[in-house]
């Protein structure tokens, strides 16, 4: 008897289909594919599922990679422990790091806020002002303050009190004023000019104001100087004495 290589069909006498086409599916028995062993039937367009040890392999697999992920994760973050431990026990033992860097962060925040009040750029350090030896008149700062104009407008006031040590009658001078803090760091320094005469060993107590600017470093820092932790540095250009002599020191 003929079986359909196809279904498994067995032809009967009875059967009627022509003996080239199997009774029940119809398939002719030459071109028909044999049915895999096991009966079980292949279907076109889905994939096979993977045998047990296929998974184990791949469920393998996976748990590698993530042990080995979590390896890498592990070295980073101890190799970031070890650098921050470095950075930190150096910081920590010189104290004058810390102090630039304290320093520079300032700076920085300051030239920042400059920046969006639309103010310049901030100065370069400036050096201590040294005191010139011996001059023919000598400055010493009064007393400072400040005055509250209109529209905003505020002025930085000071009195300088002047010594005529030249050993002649003065008619007028002028020279350049110089603020500094204790250890002779330059605060703010101006050109000045004096037209009022001043006796032999006599003294002139001058009144003297800055228009104040918020945006400029040199005026803040001098605003907020403290009188008593300031000093007055007074180097004097040219002088015009009573009898018509004029003498530059060309300093």
């Amino acid at each position: 008897m003929i079986v359909c290589p196809k279904c498994d069909y067995q032809r009967r006498p009875e059967d009627t289909a022509p003996e080239y086409e199997c009774p029940r599916c119809g398939v002719i028995y030459e071109k028909a594919v044999p049915r895999p062993l096991g009966g079980a039937s292949l279907s076109m367009g889905h994939p096979t599922r993977p045998s047990r040890t296929e998974r184990d392999d791949d469920d393998l697999d996976d748990q590698s990679s993530t042990r080995a992920r979590a390896g890498d994760q592990r070295q980073l973050v101890l190799i970031g422990a070890v650098v921050a431990s470095l950075v930190v026990g150096y910081v920590a033992g010189r104290e004058h790091v810390k102090y630039e860097l304290r320093s520079a962060m300032s700076d920085a925040v300051e030239g920042f806020k400059r920046g969006l009040a639309g103010g310049p750029p901030p100065p370069a350090a400036k050096p201590k002002v040294k005191a010139s030896k011996e001059q023919p008149i000598v400055g010493k700062l009064v007393r400072k303050g400040y005055h509250e104009g209109e529209y905003g407008r505020g002025a930085i006031t000071f009195t300088v009190d002047f010594t005529n040590q030249t050993g002649k009658p003065v008619r007028a001078f002028d020279g350049v004023l110089t603020f500094t803090d204790l250890l002779g760091n330059e605060i703010y320094g101006a050109k000045f000019a004096i037209n009022d005469p001043i006796a032999v060993g006599g003294s002139y107590e001058w009144d003297g104001k800055l228009d104040y600017n918020q945006f400029i470093s040199e005026h803040e820092r001098l605003r907020n100087a403290e009188p008593e932790n300031m000093k007055l540095v007074l180097t004097t250009k040219k002088i015009l004495f009573d009898d018509g002599q004029v003498k530059d020191f060309g300093q």
